[in-house]
């Protein structure tokens, strides 16, 4: 997903697994998370693939592991990106552990160019 070529194969590739094939592969990207979503390449696809998640298993495969690399994201100039497309793409209630870092945080996110995006997407 970090390649500067095979990175647009990776969306498309999701949408044709069925749904064991995408748990599958979210939770092989999920080992790498933070490399791929923190990469000015890997952002990309990522944040397509979260446009594509549908069921709540997708999703909380997502989540979970959000929730561990959300604070090394925050501040990422890609990685905050892919917090934003889970704002936009998931319910609220999938997304209160990011409200609630987001709080915590509120000062220095508000300070940090990064930061300031989640606490205006927020």
């Amino acid at each position: 997903m970090i390649d500067s070529y095979a990175n647009y194969f990776c969306p498309k590739f999701y949408a044709y697994l069925d749904h064991d094939e995408k748990l599958d592969f979210l939770r092989n990207i999920n080992d790498h998370i933070l490399e791929i979503a923190n990469n000015k390449v890997g952002t990309y696809p990522l944040q397509a693939i979260l446009e594509q998640l549908i069921t709540d298993n997708e999703k909380d495969i997502v989540i979970e592991t959000l929730k561990m690399k959300a604070m090394d994201m925050l501040y990422h100039s890609q990685g905050v990106h892919v917090l934003e497309k889970a704002i936009i793409c998931f319910e609220d209630e999938k997304l209160q552990f990011l409200y609630d870092i987001a709080l915590e945080n509120f000062l220095k996110l508000a300070n940090n160019n990064n930061g300031l995006c989640i606490v205006k997407g927020i």
